[in-house]
């Protein structure tokens, strides 16, 4: 398993140290996509792509960006609000019947067997009640704010109507706590970009951001951190990458009062006079006496300085921490001002505690994206540090050990055995309320009450998790698998989520055949295959695909035949789970990954793969490929869907803001397309799916939510009850009739799907594979009540049926269509051919020595492999059908045979095959010694108790003597031929062949 545990472990020596151009480019707020593209991949020319260093963060930005630039330039997806508003009048006129959407969670998890590192999603932000310490506010990456009122045990949305839902930081007011301010965006991973500061009058029921503060609209900066004085909460001060800003309103109006770029900023505890600001990439460290309206320089002696964050404690006023990354994001070290940012001295610059061993020896850190500084409010010089990990110095930073032992408070791997001390990684916020420390991470909020010795999770009832795809078991409605940003692949199973595996997860898919079978996806291509729903055996199958995938690399099971599984890399690959081989069927000459692939539920032979910009078909199974981009626009496609009834007919959908130019349709395999996009608003699409038995019912994930459509109309807003989130994946659970959304920030999502009173939306089997002579017992999901029921079976017995539910019989082996009045489902029955092995055989047995011996096997059915496998034998495996073997050491041994075909059948014969030595007259080294002319045996033993057996070829024992000396054997009276002397002695058995002429 290369692949799984590269990303386990990840021991891989670095090239060195490398600045962050790409992050300076992202701070300054450039646009230019390519720009900050080639940046980095020049940073990274030659150098290990290794987890921790930043590597993955920037995949996902990409990923993110690339498909929504408006010519060439990074578009703020903060001006979909706008879209937003004006589409949620339209939808509130909508004509579509259905109950709205409803949230699946992940609400909380458990560790499964091969999970690593569960978690909901990224926390940014904690704040608690001034009066009331069970009210707690978290404020997330992607999935909005958050509000406690159980101190933890449960949560509830603040923020259905912000225009986006990131949120970098939050404030309650401590003399009015109906007063609250957010600061939007995200700054740590970049997700969104910030729409200001919105303010809350009544507790947040109600949100506004009436004021001038829109740096999102101008210069694509990063907010960091947003502080209001104490004293007037009319007060505020925020960080960011465009300087400092000041609001003495309100937030009603903003100042620019520091240019720069800042990533924190602190009053001075008791004196909100006194304000500190800490920049990146800069070794000067900013004073002001005045409340923030004028500032002066402070020089330190910081080298090579990423990020920076500040750390100070009511217990000395005085004293003033910086936390600074390295400018390749290590540890670059803790410094501290006893004189309230004055002067500075270096604390330690090591070791490099941003990295992710547990004993600070490697040389990876990521401080551009996870760095905080907390330090205890009634001791000063204890200080608590996050990156990676959470640790802690009782020395003000000036070591990391307490004796031999590491401070370090937590470990990112989840250890059943020490539950206590999890914490998910990449640390972005500590912080101190009401004597406890709390951590805001990629996983969630977690709680210490005794500075960090142990943690406890309180994310339970958030919904924030950032999902890329999920599965769905056609079978069972309770059971849904889904990939995760930063928090791996979990599925849910009747409710309740299990996480299954860590890294990022992607493609999830469940088997249609058998559910048991599930498959989760990592970043790049990462492919594993599990038995028992995750909770059994895990297996990488993605070993012999050539190069890497996408971010997001897709994957699909054929939908006829759950024997084999499709990916897409530079080129098309098929994976054949009997054999365990891949196949490439493309031959794209093209370095670009495929990011989006589709075969068709009705006829495999059709597929659908596209790398974003050229997009290929193929309707004879991979043998030969056809470029059908003609017609298309030039935007990236971001998913392809076909017919549920018509391999020739499909729909792609394109990202980007090319106004008009978002879903196309073909209905003859791609020869030519027709735009079908009226009613979508200009933003990004993201994935489309049609409902089979339906007049063309369509459904597209947005950037704001969910749209549908019917072949007789155009797009319209379906809105109820989901979040303003960007959809990343739809697929439909027929049995239920519902709608199933994956959501970058808010989770699962279903709904009732749309309802024409076509009649038949589902024909069931239970089983849908049997064995020749098996029956299987049909139904049918009904959207109207029929008057009666025309059932025809192909290869059934009976061949027709009018009753509403009935068992048919299959007699021989093939895949077979249902028919319920018109609807049809092909290939929906799989009749197997039962393979059953009677016996094994061998020419000869008992063999000679060095002579070969040929098997065969008496059996039922029409297998298409042998596997046969031989104890002792040259070869030791064989795939004939009748192998030929040779012995060269005598003794008994195994055999086995395992047949495959649409079945299995495996038979072990035990000490089947028995090998002799042969004894010629001139062998006079042997221990039996025969004496032609008196017809005699002389027998050397060699070890008392010794058992000798004297045995025909028919098997008789002739002899049988209890010997614990040499002796002699007569032979004079037995007839010529071959005979067996087996000597036993314990567990030790010798078998010599003896000749009698």
């Amino acid at each position: 398993m290369k692949k799984l545990t590269l990303i386990l472990i990840a021991v891989i020596i670095s090239l060195g140290a490398y600045s962050q151009e790409w992050q300076r480019l992202l701070w300054e707020g450039e646009r230019d996509f390519q720009k900050i593209q080639e940046a980095f991949y020049n940073e990274w020319d030659g150098k290990i792509l290794e987890k921790g260093n930043g590597y993955k963060q920037f995949k996902r930005w990409e990923y993110k960006n690339a498909p929504r630039l408006i010519n060439g330039q990074i578009a703020n997806i903060a001006s979909s609000y706008s879209i937003r508003k004006k589409e949620n009048a339209r939808a509130s006129k909508s004509r579509i019947q259905s109950s709205g959407w409803e949230a699946l969670g992940p609400y909380s998890w458990q560790n499964g067997t091969n999970g690593y590192n569960p978690g909901i999603g990224r926390v940014n932000s904690i704040d608690i009640h001034p009066t009331d310490p069970d009210i707690l506010f978290v404020g997330t990456a992607g999935g909005g704010l958050w509000k406690s009122e159980t101190g933890g045990n449960s949560w509830t949305t603040l923020s259905e109507e912000f225009p986006i839902l990131g949120v970098t930081d939050f404030f309650i007011d401590p003399a009015d706590p109906d007063k609250m301010y957010v600061l939007t965006g995200d700054a740590y991973g970049a997700d969104t970009y910030s729409h200001g500061v919105f303010k809350s009058t009544d507790g947040g029921v109600s949100w506004a951001n009436n004021s001038n503060f829109s740096p999102q609209a101008t210069d694509f900066r990063r907010m960091y951190r947003m502080i209001v004085d104490p004293n007037d909460s009319d007060i505020l001060l925020i960080a960011g990458t465009s300087g400092i800003w000041k609001s003495e309103d309100g937030a009603e109006s903003w100042t620019m009062v520091r240019s720069g770029s800042f990533t924190d900023i602190e009053f001075k505890p008791g004196n909100s006079s006194v304000v500190y600001a800490s920049t990146s990439s800069s070794s000067i460290f900013n004073l002001s006496q005045d409340g923030g309206d004028t500032w002066s320089n402070v020089s330190t002696p910081i080298q090579n300085s990423g990020r920076t964050a500040i750390g100070v404690s009511p217990d000395n006023p005085a004293y003033v921490y910086i936390l600074a990354s390295s400018s390749n994001s290590l540890f670059g070290g803790v410094y501290r001002s006893t004189d309230s940012g004055q002067t500075f001295s270096l604390q330690s610059d090591s070791p490099n505690i941003f990295g992710y061993d547990p004993e600070a020896a490697d040389d990876r850190g990521q401080g551009w994206y996870d760095l905080a500084i907390a330090v205890n409010p009634d001791d000063v010089d204890d200080i608590y540090v996050s990156g990676i990990h959470i640790w802690n110095s009782k020395d003000g930073g000036e070591s990391w050990q307490d004796g031999n032992d590491y401070q370090i408070l937590n470990f990112w791997v989840y250890n059943p055995s020490n539950t206590n001390n999890y914490v998910h990684a990449d640390n972005h916020t500590l912080d101190f309320l009401n004597g406890e420390l709390y951590a805001g991470c990629d996983g969630g909020i977690w709680k210490s009450s005794n500075l960090g010795q142990s943690w406890e999770d309180l994310s339970e009832g958030l919904n924030n998790t950032q999902l890329y795809r999920l599965g769905l078991d056609p079978n069972d409605e309770n059971v849904i698998i889904a990939g995760a940003q930063d928090n791996g692949s979990n599925i849910m199973i009747n409710g309740t989520w299990t996480h299954i595996f860590g890294a990022d997860g992607m493609e999830a898919l469940i088997d249609h055949t058998d559910g048991d079978i599930v498959y989760s996806t990592y970043q790049f291509g990462g492919l594993l295959r599990y038995t028992n729903r995750g909770a059994g055996s895990i297996e990488d199958i993605a070993g012999d695909l050539n190069g890497t995938g996408a971010w997001v690399t897709p994957y699909m099971l054929d939908p006829m035949d759950n024997n084999f599984l499709y990916a897409g890399y530079q080129n098309v690959w098929k994976y054949d789970n009997s054999s365990g081989v891949w196949e490439e069927i493309s031959d794209f000459g093209s370095s670009s990954n495929i990011t989006s692939l589709k075969v068709s539920s009705t006829n495999p032979d059709y597929m659908y793969a596209s790398t974003g910009y050229s997009t290929y078909s193929t309707t004879d199974g991979g043998e030969n490929w056809t470029n059908i981009s003609a017609g298309l626009p030039s935007e990236y496609l971001s998913y392809i869907t076909i017919s549920e009834e018509n391999p020739e007919k499909l729909w792609v959908t394109f990202s980007g803001y090319n106004d008009k130019n978002k879903v196309y349709e073909s209905s003859n395999g791609g020869n030519s397309w027709t735009n079908v996009s009226e009613g979508l608003p200009n933003l990004p699409i993201n994935c489309i799916v049609h409902q089979r038995n339906s007049d063309d019912q369509l459904y597209v994930g947005t950037d704001i939510g969910v749209y549908q459509k019917t072949n007789a109309g155009d797009w319209e807003p379906w809105f109820d009850g989901l979040p303003n989130v960007i959809v990343n994946e739809l697929e439909i659970h027929y049995a239920s009739k519902k709608i199933v959304a994956a959501t970058y920030g808010r989770g699962l999502w279903s709904a009732d799907i749309i309802t024409d009173g076509s009649g038949v939306l589902q024909i069931s089997a239970d089983p849908i594979t049997v064995l020749e002579g098996e029956s299987v017992t049909f139904s049918a999901s009904l959207e109207n009540e029929l008057d009666g029921y025309e059932w025809s079976f192909e290869g059934g017995t009976p061949s027709s049926s009018s009753e509403a539910s009935p068992v048919v019989t299959y007699l021989e082996a093939g895949k077979y269509d249902v028919n319920l009045n018109g609807a049809t489902r092909s290939e929906k029955i799989t009749v197997l051919d039962l393979i059953s092995i009677e016996s094994i055989s061998a020419d000869f047995n008992p063999v000679d020595r060095r002579k070969s011996v040929t098997f065969s096997s008496v059996y039922e059915g029409n297998p298409s492999s042998w596997e046969w496998t031989f104890e002792g034998g040259t070869p030791s495996t064989s795939n004939d059908q009748n192998p030929t073997i040779t012995y060269n050491e005598h003794g008994e041994f195994d055999v086995t045979l395992v047949l495959s075909g649409d079945t299995e059948d495996q038979l072990l014969m035990e000490d089947f095959i028995s090998v002799n030595n042969v004894l010629s007259i001139s062998e006079k080294s042997t221990h039996v010694y025969p004496s032609v002319s008196q017809d005699q045996l002389f027998i050397k033993v060699d070890a008392p108790n010794t058992t000798i057996k004297l045995i025909s070829m028919s098997g008789e024992v002739v002899k049988e003597v209890i010997a614990n000396e040499d002796f002699k054997m007569s032979i004079g009276n037995l007839s010529d031929g071959v005979y067996v002397l087996k000597f036993i002695n314990g567990e030790r058995i010798n078998v010599v062949r003896i000749i009698k002429e």
